[in-house]
């Protein structure tokens, strides 16, 4: 499994969510339950999203700029979707019941795939074509690594250390 592209995608945007969620969420305490809400999307978005994006240049070339606005989206419509989805397993055998309910997550799915159709289709959707070696992007990971040890203990020399690599990172990239 450990070479499996979606285990690796998974697992490390579960470790960014797990481990980077809680100090963003210090960054801003909103007041509104609204915005709470929404405030709590983009910071699992970015958490993922940090931890994730360096696999995701690697194997696919390309990063997605509207994540975000994606994911503001499609949380809530695939949480939907699980939560119908267990009632439906809860009332398989009523036949009533499920059809219903079967009609509401095929709905919730058409929703969700047409909107993750629509946000692909906006203009500059992606950055394409940055190709990077596993040498590039293991660095991108110590840069990232280093960054929030820098931004969390406020400590000098791991900031001087995510600049090294960093440079040497753009510098291979050239």
């Amino acid at each position: 499994w450990i070479y499996n592209v979606g285990f690796q995608l998974s697992f490390a945007a579960v470790l960014g969510i797990v481990y980077l969620q809680e100090y963003l969420k210090k960054l801003w305490e909103p007041t509104s339950i609204i915005t709470k809400m929404v405030w709590e999307i983009i910071i699992i978005s970015i958490s993922a999203q940090l931890a994730a994006f360096p696999l995701c240049l690697y194997y696919f070339n390309q990063f997605p700029n509207y994540f975000i606005l994606s994911n503001l989206i499609i949380i809530p419509l695939t949480t939907a979707i699980i939560y119908v989805g267990s009632l439906l397993v809860l009332f398989c055998n009523f036949s009533a019941v499920a059809g219903f309910l079967s009609a509401i997550v095929t709905f919730l799915v058409k929703i969700t795939n047409f909107c993750v159709v629509k946000i692909e289709n906006l203009p500059c959707s992606f950055i394409d074509g940055v190709k990077i070696s596993a040498f590039q992007t293991l660095l991108i990971y110590i840069v990232i690594a280093l960054s929030i040890f820098w931004l969390i203990k406020n400590d000098k020399k791991a900031f001087m250390l995510a600049i090294t690599f960093s440079i040497l990172f753009f510098s291979l990239q050239l």
